[in-house]
């Protein structure tokens, strides 16, 4: 009779009837229903437990675990389903259209592809629960990719869900990250623009309490203090936002009301580089005869603006392979290593900058 009692469990772990993390009726409400003692009970739940469907918590009761819940049905030809998850922006809008997080989704996406994973796609908003999704879904995630401002509560749920996470495109004590090195990127580029002869700037900022924001606008005002330059004659702009339409509306806003127009501007992404070149066009003037301009990121569309934007390389590929290849390690070790990899970035230059003679 005990092992009518483990098929029908079993089955109705894997059909979906109780999903992972789902407290298991008493031990009393098995022996009324199949008429049985409490020994035949016990000895059906020891087999469940041995063939990793249920988890027996001493004081609260029996909980259907990971291994035979119904989202390990995936698809058989992948080793597990891990989790690429991108909050929305302060605008209510799914990222994952922006260039630099698209790119991010593609190339997880493609090396999950050629070892062996599936990838799953959301949003996370603050309401969310990630073990919600998984029983949603029926899903079992072997792993998460947080990505860029994710909440830390998220990160704990995983952390105690014991789900290997690596946060990418920003940083946390609570996982192991991987990031631009912002601050050498900020730093390289207001150090050239000095050594050209530009004295005088306007940074435009982003979404300001970001991390990348903070460690670019750090850079530029270590580069600028290290070649003396009074700190006084930089103007930081910003419309809180990280969107053409941000930088747009910043500049011409500042276009509009300052005395003496800076010799260069930097913009901390190539979306607010080009809404900046376009305000200032706008307001006849040349980019980069009266300013020049530099952004970051180098997306696609920095080549074919007018004039071509010179901007930093943060190469969004390597980003997602070594956020990817830190997560396998912990997959396989079923460890969390709290780790901060800076990855290295490179200027180019092209048609925005120009010299002060």
């Amino acid at each position: 009779m005990y092992k009518k009692i483990f098929i029908d469990v079993k089955l109705d772990i894997e059909n979906g009837k109780y999903l992972y993390g789902d407290m298991l009726p008493s031990e009393r409400e098995f022996v009324e229903k199949y008429g049985v003692d409490r020994t035949t009970v016990r000895k059906a739940f020891e087999l469940l437990v041995k063939e990793n469907y249920v988890e027996k918590q001493p004081g609260k009761g029996s909980f259907v675990s990971y291994g035979g819940s119904s989202y390990d049905k995936e698809v058989k030809t992948t080793l597990g389903t891990i989790a690429f998850f991108l909050p929305k922006s302060n605008k209510n809008i799914d990222r994952i259209t922006v260039p630099f997080y698209s790119q991010l989704f593609s190339v997880s996406e493609q090396t999950c592809k050629d070892n062996s994973y599936s990838i799953f796609y959301s949003t996370l908003e603050e309401q969310d629960s990630i073990l919600e999704i998984m029983n949603q879904q029926k899903v079992r995630f072997v792993g998460i990719l947080f990505v860029s401002n994710i909440l830390e509560k998220h990160i704990i749920e995983a952390n105690n869900l014991n789900i290997p996470n690596v946060l990418l495109n920003n940083v946390s004590s609570l996982t192991s990250s991987v990031i631009s090195d912002n601050y050498s990127g900020s730093y390289m580029v207001a150090t050239h623009l000095a050594n050209l002869g530009h004295k005088s700037f306007c940074v435009l900022n982003g979404i300001e309490e970001y991390q990348t924001a903070k460690d670019r606008l750090r850079g530029v005002k270590e580069a600028f203090k290290d070649r003396n330059i009074d700190l006084n004659d930089i103007d930081i702009i910003s419309d809180n936002s990280w969107e053409f339409e941000g930088g747009f509306s910043a500049v011409s806003k500042y276009l509009d009301s300052v005395k003496k127009l800076p010799t260069a501007l930097i913009a901390f992404n190539d979306r607010l580089a080009n809404g900046a070149i376009q305000a200032i066009q706008k307001k006849g003037l040349s980019v980069p005869d009266d300013i020049s301009v530099v952004g970051f990121d180098n997306s696609d569309l920095s080549k074919y603006t007018t004039p071509k934007l010179s901007t930093v390389e943060i190469n969004a590929p390597f980003l997602a392979r070594v956020a990817f290849y830190n997560l396998l390690i912990q997959i396989k070790f079923q460890k969390n290593f709290p780790t901060k990899v800076l990855a290295p970035v490179n200027y180019i230059e092209r048609d925005s900058v120009t010299s002060i003679t």
